[in-house]
């Protein structure tokens, strides 16, 4: 697997193409689109997933994490959720912030992601703010 991590039309296409095909909860694209960076994970040349990263001061947002269903198994999810601490920790980045579903709050926690409050229902979903610090306790900028 490869991970490629950028802002250019074609990965916002791809990203958008797997969040169809992923059976994903809410995937909307938004104004933050164009300002984002997205992360797409290749199996071979096969884009399979996706998740989009929000910069704001020192932390970043992590949205829109997806894998196609066919795909979905727990070492993408595992080697996707590294692969962007990697990343972000290479960027200088104090910590990571992210929205998930109860069914995969497990995935963010083995990772090392602490649950941080319940936030919104969504459908049948309930949501979860997760956090992630990377670095020293700085405060970010509000979203």
């Amino acid at each position: 697997m490869n991970l490629v991590i950028g802002c250019d039309a074609l990965l916002i296409e791809q990203s958008k193409l797997i969040a169809e095909q992923s059976n994903a909860l809410g995937l909307e694209f938004d104004g933050s689109d164009r300002s984002s960076q997205y992360a797409i994970l290749y199996d071979g040349m096969l884009p399979i997933g996706t998740a989009r990263l929000t910069l704001h001061g020192k932390c970043v947002i992590i949205n829109q994490l997806a894998i196609i269903t066919k795909y979905q198994a727990d070492e993408q999810v595992h080697f996707l959720l590294e692969s962007l601490i990697k990343y972000v920790r290479r960027q200088g980045i104090t910590r990571l912030e992210a929205h998930t579903t109860d069914e995969a709050q497990a995935y963010y926690q083995n990772v090392g992601f602490e649950f941080v409050e319940q936030v919104d229902v969504v459908g049948h979903f309930r949501l979860s703010h997760m956090r992630l610090w990377i670095q020293k306790r700085e405060l970010c900028q509000s979203p």
